[in-house]
């Protein structure tokens, strides 16, 4: 998936591209990556000013695009880190057919095409396509 971060103070990170069918393969316990949730199409956790356009995001079994904030018991782990997204905006995207055989590790939240945890400010959604979000209604972009 191509990423590409500009340099000015406002920057954001773009990303674009396709996550169909992502089986998140870690299981090994000490990997944090293994508390994930199998079948997660993209995944933000705590990033800043972060845009997801334009991407096919379709058939994962448990959620399309995700936006999160770090848990409590990782984020303690360093405090320094910000472990809030804020002013992230997800547009244009295609996020279909996700959420079909959600991963227990899911849980407390629902499967969905579109999910967010409800954390972070400036946070919004645009233009995307789709047939399941949590919350719903997700905060539009102005």
């Amino acid at each position: 998936m191509p990423v590409r971060r500009e340099t000015s103070p406002s920057a954001r990170l773009l990303a674009k591209g396709t996550a169909a069918a992502r089986p998140n393969p870690s299981t090994d316990p000490s990997d944090l990556l293994s508390r994930l949730p199998a079948g997660t199409g993209l995944l933000t956790i705590d990033a800043d000013r972060v845009t997801l356009t334009d991407n096919v995001v379709t058939s994962n079994d448990s959620v399309g695009i995700a936006l999160i904030s770090v848990p409590p018991d990782v984020a303690v782990l360093d405090p320094r880190v910000d472990t809030i997204p804020d002013d992230d905006q997800i547009t244009r995207n295609t996020v279909l057919r996700n959420g079909t055989n959600p991963d227990p590790r899911l849980a407390p939240f629902p499967p969905a095409d579109l999910l967010w945890d409800g954390t972070g400010t400036g946070n919004c959604w645009k233009a995307n396509t789709f047939g399941t979000a949590f919350p719903a209604p997700l905060p539009s972009c102005n």
